[in-house]
């Protein structure tokens, strides 16, 4: 049996360093591991989730209808030809275009 010679071994240590409480760790409700951890006096938590909503990337499109973008442009559209093609390549590197 080595699975409970494995959580033996746990306790053991945990009681060592002076844990009054070791994590099982997740398991479904009436799982095969539930049900093992149960026989070792596991005490179930509630544990709760937060799902935060990611905002969706604006698309190409959208950020070139975007003020900045044809600020950029129109700036951009001014800059001198020999500082275009020094700074061009690192900047478009660095820009969500």
């Amino acid at each position: 049996m080595p699975n409970n010679l494995l959580y033996w071994e746990v306790f053991k240590t945990a009681i060592e360093r002076g844990c009054n409480m070791v994590d099982f760790g997740r398991s479904p409700k009436n799982s095969g591991s539930y049900k093992f951890k149960k026989q070792w006096g596991m005490e179930d938590w509630q544990l709760y989730r937060m799902i935060l909503p990611i905002r969706r990337a604006p698309s190409l499109e959208e950020r070139r209808e975007s003020r900045a973008y044809k600020v950029f442009a129109a700036v951009w559209r001014r800059v001198p030809l020999p500082v275009a093609k020094k700074v061009g390549p690192w900047l478009f590197k660095r820009l969500p275009l």
